[in-house]
């Protein structure tokens, strides 16, 4: 039997096609559901499950060449976002990359800036609170304010 090898770069473009195609699927979930324990929970919980995902591929680099790909290609929004708010220091520069930027991104930040952080998977999960709320609740005003 004649095994098939994927080419990582292929992967690395499904896995993130993927998760931004899933992404804006629960946040137009999220903007339409009429019930706000649903519309809040659904999306709190995607972006605390993503984030530590991403969180466990990119502290794991060593065994996950994908890693160092996803790495390399996100490395020009980090950056962006990094030098906007590198005079709060790392630890608030992650939250605050992790808030406005997304799961992934607070999953890689967090990985660069604070590979030792001992509670970095707790991090990445409650950084998408207040995140998934904002942007929700965004979408939410927008969803209304145009289709209500």
């Amino acid at each position: 039997m004649m095994k098939i090898k994927i080419p990582v770069y292929l992967k690395v473009a499904v896995l993130l096609s993927g998760y931004t195609v899933l992404s804006w699927v629960v946040l137009g979930f999220g903007a339409a559901a009429n019930n706000l324990i649903l519309a809040f929970g659904v999306p709190i919980i995607f972006g605390a499950a993503i984030g530590t995902g991403f969180l466990y591929i990119f502290s794991h680099d060593k065994s996950f060449r994908l890693a160092r790909i996803i790495e390399e290609k996100e490395k020009k929004s980090e950056k962006k976002w990094l030098n906007i708010f590198s005079h709060f220091g790392k630890n608030l520069a992650s939250v605050l990359v992790g808030f406005f930027g997304g799961p992934l991104l607070a999953a890689l930040t967090i990985a660069i800036l604070l590979p030792r952080a001992k509670y970095k998977y707790f991090l990445v999960a409650l950084i998408n609170i207040p995140s998934s709320i904002f942007y929700i609740g965004l979408a939410k005003g927008t969803f209304l304010y145009f289709f209500g």
